[in-house]
């Protein structure tokens, strides 16, 4: 059967544009020398393709919660330039709603707020700000963190009670992108979010789109005065 795949691809002109990652495409999630490994999926294209993506690469990515891995192909290498963000604004997380200790943050914070509301609304977001970081941390890279201690789980699963561990990195890496499409659907508002159909760059180029005409500069009381 691979002399006949083999021959297929040489047929029709086709060949591997290799991969960065791990080796193996699958594994049977057994432990120990129950386990076992293959190169089941791969990216073929003609000369033609790839003359015109000649930037294409593959990447395999962090295998979660199945036996096989999925592929990214990525066809350019390029890196978009990046803005320097001269005001970061603070918002209320929905996100944080997930921990049980939010209404006594919220009422302590606001207690010691000071006088006027801006000064209280200004001091507990901030303050709240502070506190979410020690509580979640920066989620994206916390995300990147737990998938990378899954691939290296992933990397000894012939080793005993491996499998195990990975099943608890899995929960914990659940946890942690639910929290992010929460934090992606507040800014971006697409209501095919409650779907679950996860597409991060149509997420950031709503919530940009949005942020554009929603912006406010400074609110003023009745008299006009800036508060």
């Amino acid at each position: 059967m691979i002399s006949m795949f083999r021959d297929t691809l040489q047929n029709h002109n086709l060949s591997d544009l290799g991969f960065e990652g791990d080796k193996f495409t699958w594994h049977n999630r057994q432990d120990d020398e129950s386990n076992i490994k293959a190169r089941l999926d791969r990216m073929i294209a003609t000369p033609a393709w790839s003359s015109f993506f000649p930037s294409a690469s593959v990447v395999h990515l962090t295998r979660y919660a199945s036996d096989h891995l999925p592929l990214w192909l990525r066809l350019t290498s390029r890196k978009p330039n990046k803005k320097q963000n001269v005001f970061k604004l603070q918002h209320f997380e929905e996100c944080w709603l997930r921990d049980s200790g939010i209404l006594e943050a919220v009422k302590s914070y606001w207690e010691v707020a000071g006088d006027s509301m801006s000064d209280k609304i200004h001091r507990c977001v901030n303050d709240l700000s502070n506190w979410s970081k020690d509580r979640f941390g920066d989620v994206p890279n916390q995300i990147k963190s737990v998938q990378k201690k899954l691939d290296d789980l992933n990397k000894q699963t012939q080793h005993e009670g491996v499998m195990s561990k990975i099943r608890r990195v899995e929960v914990r890496l659940n946890d942690l992108v639910d929290s992010e499409e929460i934090w992606r659907a507040r800014r971006s508002r697409a209501l095919w979010l409650k779907h679950r159909d996860k597409n991060t760059k149509n997420f950031h180029q709503k919530g940009s789109r949005r942020k554009s005409r929603n912006w406010v500069e400074y609110i003023c009381d009745d008299h006009r005065e800036k508060i």
